[in-house]
């Protein structure tokens, strides 16, 4: 059955895609008025839709899960309803609106993963609930871009069952990613406790023998530390991955909002990001964390140390070339599986029971930057087709 006979035509596709980039669900914006928008196309489209909202910072967000042909999905198509910040100083195109320029559609979030979105939705669509043998979904999440938090709400709601095979369409050119590693970001804070000399607590550079410097004492232990854990990360081997084992980045050392070149620090910063290899006991190397750089730290009297997660981790996603979602997926797009070092909801999907594949349209070089596109060709009947017949397979029990 041809993608144009039922599902719409490549400029309904188009139009839905631009309506979607249209919506500002940038950080920090609800989802609200898309969640809406997405939840009445698809129960006039025949599918039973539940919407899970929560709050972030006071902003309401909203997770979507929409269910054709009955209670119990045996396929999901799975993407995130959120974009990325942006500066729209350096568009050359607004943002917000779609716009094609030669043989490219731009507008933020197309490519991650907005253009998914509307697929989704036209193959759902497309597919009666009278010629399915096991029901699908749809599950379009909020705050992706901030730990996968929609995810994280999502399998703990009440009543929600994980179908057991989860595409997540996030832009792979239609390669599919079976592993990918975890993402840990950590923060480290150390703060000097000691009064300055004869109680001056002046902390002015001018005279550095009034009060100590915690950069100068603190820092180079915890950083000792840190290379100390990173050199024992690089022996857990994981030869699906390039780097193949679990590496750590230290991006952000701070004195905070009051770090000036002529102030002596009391306070000090480090952010870090692990990403460990699946398999890997995520609490376990967090501890190890722990344990270390507070051990090394102690060396200096009276500094106060804390090792937190800046957040809750994302875990890794490991799902077997042989599962049969992973195998259809690479029939369709005509590309072997792959591993991959970034991280997606798929890990928590993974973690809660579904064989999870990373697989959709559009190019990752292009996200979260500006002038993000997608090629149009992306936006041709083929690509749809590929998911009317992944759930046909799926649900249907063939073409």
């Amino acid at each position: 059955m041809r993608f144009n006979q039922k599902g719409g035509s490549q400029m309904e596709l188009v139009e839905l895609t631009r309506k979607l980039v249209g919506f500002d669900t940038s950080q920090g914006q609800s989802t609200r008025p898309m969640a809406d928008f997405v939840s009445e196309y698809c129960e006039a489209a025949g599918f039973t839709v539940t919407q899970y909202p929560y709050e972030v910072a006071a902003v309401e967000m909203v997770n979507v899960v929409a269910m054709k042909g009955g209670e119990e999905s045996a396929l999901a198509l799975s993407g995130h309803m959120d974009t990325v910040k942006t500066d729209h100083g350096e568009w050359r195109t607004d943002p917000h609106v779609l716009t094609q320029k030669g043989d490219k559609y731009y507008g933020l979030g197309v490519a991650d993963m907005k253009l998914f979105l509307a697929i989704a939705m036209k193959a759902g669509e497309t597919i009666s609930a009278a010629e399915l043998t096991n029901p699908f979904a749809l599950y379009f999440t909020s705050n992706e871009e901030v730990g996968c938090l929609g995810a994280r709400d999502l399998v703990h709601q009440e009543g929600f069952k994980i179908a057991p095979s989860v595409v997540i369409g996030e832009p792979t050119s239609l390669i599919p990613i079976n592993h990918h590693k975890g993402y840990m970001y950590l923060t480290i804070s150390l703060k000097d406790k000691t009064k300055g000399k004869n109680g001056d607590e002046s902390r002015h550079s001018s005279d550095p023998r009034k009060v100590r410097n915690v950069v100068e004492l603190g820092l180079p232990l915890v950083l000792a530390a840190l290379n100390d854990i990173k050199q024992r990360l690089e022996a857990v081997e994981d030869i699906n991955f390039d780097p193949p084992y679990p590496t750590m980045n230290v991006g952000v050392v701070t004195t905070g909002e009051e770090a000036a070149k002529n102030i002596i620090p009391k306070h000090c910063q480090i952010e870090l990001d692990i990403r460990p290899v699946p398999d890997q006991d995520v609490e376990g190397l967090f501890s190890v964390v722990q344990r270390v750089v507070t051990r090394a730290v102690a060396k200096v009297k009276d500094i106060e140390v804390q090792v937190r997660y800046g957040r809750a981790p994302t875990p890794p996603m490991k799902t077997s070339a042989e599962a049969p979602i992973v195998k259809l997926a690479s029939e369709l797009g005509g590309h072997d599986p792959k591993s991959v070092c970034y991280n997606t909801e798929g890990g928590i999907f993974n973690l809660n029971g579904a064989q999870s594949v990373v697989w959709g349209p559009a190019n990752k070089e292009q996200i979260h930057k500006p002038n993000e596109y997608a090629d149009t060709s992306w936006f041709e009947q083929e690509t749809v087709e590929k998911f009317i017949t992944l759930i046909r397979q799926t649900c249907c029990g063939g073409e």
